[in-house]
């Protein structure tokens, strides 16, 4: 039988995500050897932003007899799934396999021409989210293996979108520290970012456009603890708070815009610099959560192990009833 895969390759080398895409469109076709598979790219979507079905941040397995389709994705806004002026049915995706956070509340809030024409249940599945870059493995390692922290203070670097800044305003403990990466030249190689990440007692994770972010998965490689909101994503092997990672805030909620909001932001402050103050001391409890990161890190976000889960849970047969 013939199917096409809805796919722009691209070769960034330190992409991670360019590349596990890649990887699983290869490993499909390799798993199903006596089918033969089209690679698709829509030009005319292609300046419709890696939503599309014209991307290398996603793709789509499709049956052309019925229409049927099967969606994975790693961009920042599961919704870009249902969007039709982007090129997508979503009457006909079947699956979506969907790497960041996905909320049933916010799309049971959703106007209904938005939404699947069958159970949403048996249609989203997650899958592992991974590092901004895949190589420096080996750098990882001896980064993890020889960890020593030099610093004693609680470090954000990132982007300081504008909802990261209204939420940061409200951080006054002059032992957290929060540094925008575009701003002074403190922009960093990714090598040296690491190296950087390392050397910090905790990392400190602020929302950003979707539920988890390449930094958490970044300090859990390294093994430096993050400290962060609570993770709602349900992954097939959970992250478990205060043993993955460090929660201290629970209330944040993603809006249709795609962008993170609190309905109590005046005390995110206090309540990350109350845990922060509660644990910054206790060495073997950031040890524990230390451990643990990293070895739910190896298991499912290096990119091989993530690829081949993912691969698992494609199944033909899906698109072909």
């Amino acid at each position: 039988m013939n199917y096409n895969i809805r796919f722009r390759r691209q070769s960034w080398k330190d992409c991670y995500v360019a590349n596990f895409m890649g990887m699983v469109v290869d490993k499909i076709i390799e798993k199903y050897p006596e089918h033969s598979f089209e690679i698709l790219r829509d030009i005319s979507q292609e300046n419709n932003g890696y939503g599309s079905i014209s991307s290398p941040l996603n793709f789509s397995l499709l049956n052309p007899e019925n229409g049927k389709y099967i969606v994975v994705s790693a961009i920042d806004n599961w919704k870009n799934h249902l969007m039709k002026h982007l090129g997508w049915e979503p009457e006909k995706m079947v699956k979506m396999f969907y790497s960041g956070g996905f909320s049933f509340l916010e799309y049971f809030s959703l106007p209904q021409k938005w939404k699947v024409s069958h159970d949403i249940r048996n249609i989203y599945r997650p899958f592992y989210y991974g590092p901004y870059d895949h190589r420096h493995q080996d750098l990882i390692t001896e980064l993890y293996n020889n960890r020593n922290p030099s610093s004693t203070d609680l470090v954000f670097r990132g982007l300081l979108f504008p909802f990261r800044q209204s939420v940061a305003k409200h951080i006054e403990d002059p032992d957290i520290k929060v540094v925008c990466r575009r701003s002074g030249g403190t922009n960093l190689e990714y090598t040296d970012y690491l190296r950087e990440l390392s050397e910090h007692t905790a990392a400190l994770s602020l929302p950003g456009a979707t539920e988890i972010c390449n930094r958490d998965i970044e300090c859990f490689a390294v093994g430096t603890p993050v400290l962060r909101p609570l993770i709602h994503t349900q992954y097939p092997d959970p992250l478990v708070p205060d043993y993955h990672y460090v929660n201290f805030y629970l209330d944040c909620y993603y809006s249709d815009t795609g962008n993170p909001g609190y309905k109590h932001i005046e005390d995110f402050g206090k309540y990350l610099s109350a845990k922060w103050n509660q644990i910054k001391k206790n060495t073997e409890f950031l040890k524990f959560v230390s451990e643990n990161a990293r070895a739910w890190y190896l298991k499912n976000c290096q990119i091989e192990n993530n690829v081949n889960y993912l691969v698992s849970q494609i199944r033909l047969e899906d698109i072909n009833g």
